[in-house]
């Protein structure tokens, strides 16, 4: 009878004891989540880990992004690192912020909030909400405050004040960016951006690039897609695709910057076709191209040919000025370049009304002789020329010409109404595009044995 009483009394005992853990295991779901935090494999975990000032994770959509995004954000307030074996960021309360680049309903209560809540228990934080009923700040359970903030707002209300770190959430304006690192500078307080790259091409030129090409010491780039995600099936993900375009697909996907999607210039590629600048010898011919504007900057490429006949951007100006200080410009430039041959303007230059006559006769009076730049119907197979002398690696640009360089990466077609790209540039990023096929137009080759080049630039009238 006692053995089998003792067998009772042990039996009861383990009950207990696997009650008491169940209930701390509730407890610990309900109040502290944040314990139990596993990062996935990837992106999620090295994120985690960095310690770079920027921090830049670009993804596909539901690949985890946003929930690491919390993670981060909750290591920062609460002082505490989801891995035991490593030092939390900071051991202080803090002053911070969480933007959203998709508006307050969206972005900050239907997402940003909700994820918080997934990632950590109910007594980590609390939501303040404004006059207007809208959430407005986080205060944590360790005296961190949080502002909450939303790309409706104006530039302005991202200016002034000072922050410890921040989260961006969605790509969000430049002009919201610079103000909050500016805000972050006094303190070298580190920042997030997580997004799907849907908008705002300029974070592909001034962080991306910078970073995967390691220009930019203080950008880390991180990249992932949803099959990272390990909460979410292929079943689903191969239903997610199926209603997606091709273009989609590379971007919501897989991640990839919707500003490469429909390029003019699609075989340009930064790794291969962007050198280091070296002096132009006396003996390469010199091609340069004006394409001058009223209201906005004038434009002016330089292209060398070598004796290989490999071409090099070797030269570029993007300035707003008068057309004679422009043309005083040029003049200077060109006395590093004593082998000048041709020089060719916009048709536009031959339109009155710049100083009562023509820009082309202004740029005479100052001693710049012009060709006008063959241009009508020459549009698309310039563009065919671009292209084939990329694709051939027969043309490379110096890294000093970053004008020329962004409108190479952000030259893109236009879109139909059922956001298709259609067979037509849109009128943006295309100045030194311009130049650039007038002067593939005039095929520049690079002339040896009898042949020579006239070092003196000349006059030519086209009709």
């Amino acid at each position: 009878m006692s053995q089998d009483r003792n067998r009772l009394v042990q039996e009861r005992l383990k009950k207990e004891a696997a009650l008491l853990k169940l209930r701390e295991l509730q407890r610990v779901a309900l109040n502290d989540k944040f314990r139990l935090f596993v990062p996935n494999p990837g992106f999620q975990a090295d994120i985690l880990e960095a310690n770079e000032r920027i921090l830049l994770a670009i993804a596909g959509n539901q690949s985890g992004k946003t929930t690491i995004g919390a993670a981060w954000a909750g290591e920062n307030a609460l002082m505490r690192s989801v891995d035991k074996n490593r030092k939390p960021r900071f051991n202080r309360k803090t002053h911070s912020f969480i933007v959203s680049g998709q508006g307050m309903k969206t972005g900050i209560e239907n997402t940003i909030i909700p994820k918080l809540k997934q990632v950590m228990g109910e007594n980590d934080f609390k939501i303040k909400n404004n006059s207007n009923g809208s959430p407005s700040e986080i205060l944590w359970s360790t005296g961190s405050v949080t502002k909450l903030l939303t790309q409706e707002q104006d530039d302005m209300v991202f200016e002034g004040a000072t922050y410890d770190w921040g989260w961006i959430d969605e790509p969000v304006r430049r002009g919201i960016f610079v103000g909050l690192v500016r805000g972050l500078m006094a303190k070298r307080g580190p920042l997030l951006m997580t997004g799907t790259p849907i908008a705002e091409p300029w974070i592909y030129n001034e962080l991306y690039l910078p970073g995967v090409t390691g220009k930019n010491k203080n950008v880390r780039v991180f990249e992932g897609t949803v099959y990272e995600n390990k909460a979410i099936s292929k079943e689903s993900i191969e239903e997610f695709i199926s209603s997606l375009t091709q273009d989609e697909i590379e971007v919501r996907l897989h991640g990839k910057f919707s500003a490469l999607q429909g390029r003019v210039i699609k075989e340009f590629d930064h790794n291969r076709h962007i050198i280091k600048p070296f002096d132009i010898p006396f003996d390469w011919p010199i091609w340069l191209s004006i394409d001058p504007h009223r209201g906005k900057p004038h434009a002016v490429l330089w292209l060398a040919v070598g004796p290989d006949n490999k071409k090099y951007i070797c030269n570029e100006l993007f300035l707003p000025t008068t057309i004679r200080a422009l043309a005083q410009k040029i003049i200077n430039i060109n006395k590093e370049y004593p082998n000048v041959v041709d020089c060719l303007i916009d048709t536009s230059a031959q339109e009155d009304g710049w100083e009562r006559i023509s820009a082309r006769s202004v740029m005479e009076d100052e001693g710049l002789y012009t060709s006008l730049a063959q241009k009508k119907n020459k549009k698309t197979s310039g563009i065919l020329l671009i292209n084939d002398e990329f694709k051939r690696d027969n043309l490379f640009v110096f890294n000093t010409c970053t004008r020329t360089i962004k409108e190479l990466e952000m030259y893109t077609y236009k879109r139909n109404r059922d956001n298709i790209f259609i067979d037509e540039p849109r009128k943006e990023w295309d100045e030194m595009m311009d130049n650039l096929r007038y002067i593939l137009t005039e095929n520049p080759t690079h002339i040896t044995g009898d042949g020579f080049y006239d070092t003196i630039p000349y006059y030519r009238n086209k009709k």
